[in-house]
């Protein structure tokens, strides 16, 4: 059995660098084939968002008990929304 799990950042160069940089120490990989490092890039991001449909971005691993690791990168909900949700609850 696997495991997936779907995280929301603020999506800010610094925060995503971080985010790419930790989950390719642990071992996970860019499932499209492209480096991952580019969605720090905002115009990036926003052309994949358009001319490819993505919501987000998947990172997998064949070996750790967390198979899938999905980044939002379009959500209904903005971030700060989001966050200001989880702590009135």
């Amino acid at each position: 059995m696997t495991y997936d799990i779907d995280l929301m950042i603020l999506l800010e160069p610094g925060n995503i660098r971080k985010l790419v940089d930790k989950l390719k120490e642990w071992g996970y990989r860019s499932k499209v084939p492209v480096d991952p490092a580019a969605l720090a890039d905002e115009e990036t991001r926003n052309s994949w968002i358009k001319q490819e449909g993505m919501k987000a971005f998947n990172f997998y691993s064949d070996t750790l008990p967390i198979g899938e690791i999905d980044l939002v990168i379009e959500s209904p909900v903005p971030y700060t929304e989001f966050k200001n949700l989880r702590r009135k609850s």
